[in-house]
């Protein structure tokens, strides 16, 4: 039989596990996607002046619970990416870069963000 801290870790694993969905993986170079499980959310990166896009997910894991909450929020939005000045007195957007989350299963494999968004997501800053 298992012990009561075995079958807590087993359980633990099971809730874990049960909200998790797959997502497309495919960075810049690879020429075929792959399938990637246990992902909390997938998300699709488009690199708008270099014309390529890379796929993902992020995972499923205790570090990224906090994010959760925040993720299940972002469905379905799409933003620029930003990043903090060297000063750290002010964002700036980066390289062009239009970052896109979605959280049902393999959401993330459009071809192109005109794709996506006639899937029915949009740029959060195009209200």
């Amino acid at each position: 039989m298992f012990s009561t801290k075995t079958a807590i870790v087993l359980l633990a694993a099971i809730i874990a596990s049960s909200d998790a969905i797959e997502c497309y993986q495919q960075n810049v170079g690879t020429p075929k996607a792959r399938i990637i499980d246990n992902m909390i959310s997938c998300f699709s990166m488009y690199y708008s002046s270099e014309r390529i896009a890379s796929f993902g997910g992020i995972s499923n894991n205790f570090k990224n619970a906090p994010r959760k909450q925040e993720l299940a929020l972002a469905d379905g939005t799409c933003h620029r990416v930003e990043k903090t000045a060297l000063d750290n007195t002010r964002s700036v957007h980066y390289a062009d870069t239009v970052i896109c989350y979605c959280n049902k299963p393999l959401c993330n494999m459009p071809n192109s963000i005109e794709d996506f968004e006639n899937s029915g997501y949009k740029l959060t800053d195009q209200d």
